[in-house]
């Protein structure tokens, strides 16, 4: 017999707290740019470590984190992971064949389905993308009328533009990790 284990996690996804702050008006204000970006920080520390290992996530989006009432941040759903051989190819457990990831926010190389250009970048991106979800409680790229639409503003790096009361340098930030190059 078969059986599985895993740590229960207790806590609010993490979706659900940037919609509340920016419905409650404590985005953009500072305090909730600090908070949120916090978590943020764990996360990037997190993909770090994977990247380390030798892993790309490839499918971050603020609904796969849980944040826990003391601020542990978890983030989960590694099913579109893939390993990051030393030669630079990937090693999928199902290799895709075409666009793959969350369309609203995913990478320019992955609406492609290229998967010789899916690499660290690729989760740089997708972080640079929970930032803009931060500030503009808004995935990165528009939703499409259907998925294929939704595909194509993701392949042709189609943004949702950030408000006007981001700062310069967090807008420069935002905009080099978003940037298709």
């Amino acid at each position: 017999s078969v059986a599985m284990v895993m740590k229960r996690l207790r806590g609010r996804r993490w979706d659900a707290l940037i919609r509340e702050d920016h419905a409650a008006g404590r985005l953009p204000q500072l305090k909730g740019l600090a908070r949120q970006f916090a978590i943020l920080d764990a996360l990037t520390r997190a993909v770090a470590y994977a990247h380390s290992r030798g892993v790309l996530h490839l499918d971050l989006k603020p609904n796969q984190v849980i944040v826990g009432e003391f601020g542990e941040t978890y983030l989960c759903d590694w099913g579109m992971a893939a390993r990051l051989r030393p030669d630079g190819t990937l090693d999928f457990v199902t290799r895709p064949t075409g666009p793959f990831g969350t369309p609203e926010f995913m990478a320019p190389e992955q609406a492609l389905g290229d998967l010789e250009a899916v690499g660290v970048r690729t989760d740089t991106y997708l972080l640079a993308g929970l930032a803009h979800f931060i500030l503009t409680n808004s995935p990165p790229h528009p939703e499409g009328r259907d998925m294929g639409e939704a595909i194509d503003l993701a392949r042709l790096n189609r943004l949702v533009p950030l408000p006007d009361s981001v700062p310069p340098m967090l807008r420069s930030v935002v905009g080099k990790g978003l940037s298709a190059r």
